[in-house]
């Protein structure tokens, strides 16, 4: 929060709902870097956002980075990178949380119907 704070200046009681309790990880699965979460998007630059970034003893660092922003297959078409730039390893659109991914197996066991 202190990161935020002294970035964007203030941080309204609303913006505190938004936050998570908990961050997973949205590098790819088995990286060699650190961990990183998005925590933040400036107000004031667009262009770049505030990263959590953690080793696994659990040292946190916050780091403004600019997004990676490299379109799906090489082409303006594709959706762009959603991490930070020099992210390790494999783009936003090559990975998925394995949590999210039990979540939608366990729906579709229990609620066939909803799926088509």
């Amino acid at each position: 929060m202190l990161a935020i704070i002294a970035g964007q200046g203030s941080v309204v009681p609303d913006d505190l709902a938004l936050l998570d309790d908990a961050v997973r990880c949205e590098l790819a699965l088995w990286h060699a870097d650190e961990h990183a979460a998005f925590v933040w998007e400036w107000a004031h630059d667009m262009s770049t956002a505030l990263w959590a970034l953690w080793k696994p003893d659990g040292a946190v660092q916050f780091e403004s980075h600019s997004w990676c922003g490299v379109p799906e297959g090489g082409t303006e078409a594709g959706d762009a990178c959603f991490l930070f730039l020099e992210h390790s390893r494999e783009h936003s659109w090559e990975t998925f949380d394995p949590a999210a991914k039990e979540a939608v197996r366990q729906a579709r066991q229990m609620f066939p119907h909803w799926f088509w």
